[in-house]
């Protein structure tokens, strides 16, 4: 076990707001996660404690730069406390969000997924997907035992066993779904199978987002994975809940929509946080507080 206390970082938050891909909720404050090739158990401890399943040089090799360590959430987050009083209670509210960054074809499938399917679904088909071609591994956790797990194939294995995924698929769906499924494994290939001419961090977000959506990934699909992948925080997703959180906002009432709203974040200076400001307001809504809850932002 690692040990180590991290700022402004809290796993349920985090988990809750549906960034994160491979991820088992055991109990509060304790995950499973699954990225790729790795595997890891962390549990959230007392004033920002945590501990991970790793040694401290695999912690720093992968889970720092997964769960963005590098990036001052706690500047972001006062930031948005001083931009008037909807936003200051969504920042307290949500303190302790951040936004892992995951390996980027376990994301894709979970994202192409989410194209056809509900959250709830999509999890699960990922996770199937994994289970179908991936490595098999077994970890003992201290106070669990025996965990299996399944790593991420290779993208060339991806492509090398598709008829073999789509004949499983295609078994255990049902039949009003099987075009769904269909879709979404040849967009998954397709996909796949164009990674290595691509050198995304060396594009710009727009350009990102463009060649997404020529596979027929949506426009929120191609940004999200923008988000959770490739570093972009200069993004703000607007959809339906977007729209009804910017509504809440009652200190901006020149802001017509959330469209209108994204184009001031995204020629602002804030824009390198318009990623975390979405989440944020999008968090405080579907979070509603509870009795009680008020004085913490007043």
């Amino acid at each position: 076990m690692f040990f180590i206390k991290i700022p402004f970082f809290d796993l349920d938050k985090t988990y809750s707001t549906n960034l994160c891909t491979g991820w088992l909720r055991v109990k509060e404050g304790k995950y499973f996660i699954v990225d790729g090739e790795h595997f890891v158990t962390v549990e959230q401890g007392y004033s920002g404690n945590f501990g991970f399943s790793c040694s401290e040089d695999e912690f720093y090799e992968h889970w720092y730069k997964y769960f963005n360590l590098e990036v001052d959430y706690a500047m972001y987050n006062y930031t948005i406390r001083c931009l008037g009083k909807s936003l200051k209670r969504a920042a307290v509210r949500g303190a302790g969000i951040r936004i892992p960054q995951q390996n980027l074809t376990q994301t894709i499938v979970r994202q192409v997924f989410n194209e056809m399917f509900d959250d709830k679904i999509a999890i699960t088909l990922e996770a199937m997907f994994r289970q179908a071609i991936g490595t098999k591994r077994r970890n003992t956790i201290k106070g669990v035992g025996p965990t299996t797990w399944y790593a991420l194939p290779s993208n060339e294995d991806i492509i090398k066993n598709y008829k073999k995924v789509t004949k499983l698929f295609k078994e255990v769906t049902p039949r009003k779904s099987k075009k769904k499924i269909i879709w979404c494994l040849k967009t998954i290939k397709a996909i796949v199978s164009d990674l290595e001419w691509y050198g995304f961090d060396d594009m710009e977000t727009h350009e990102v987002i463009e060649n997404l959506m020529g596979y027929g990934i949506s426009l929120k699909g191609a940004q999200y994975i923008c988000i959770k992948c490739i570093n972009r925080h200069k993004v703000f997703v607007v959809d339906d809940v977007t729209e009804k959180a910017v509504s809440n906002i009652d200190d901006w009432d020149e802001y017509k929509d959330a469209n209108d709203f994204c184009q001031w974040i995204l020629i602002d200076e804030k824009e390198s946080m318009s990623a975390y400001l979405n989440e944020i307001i999008r968090w405080d809504l579907l979070n509603p507080p509870k009795h009680g809850d008020e004085p913490l932002w007043e």
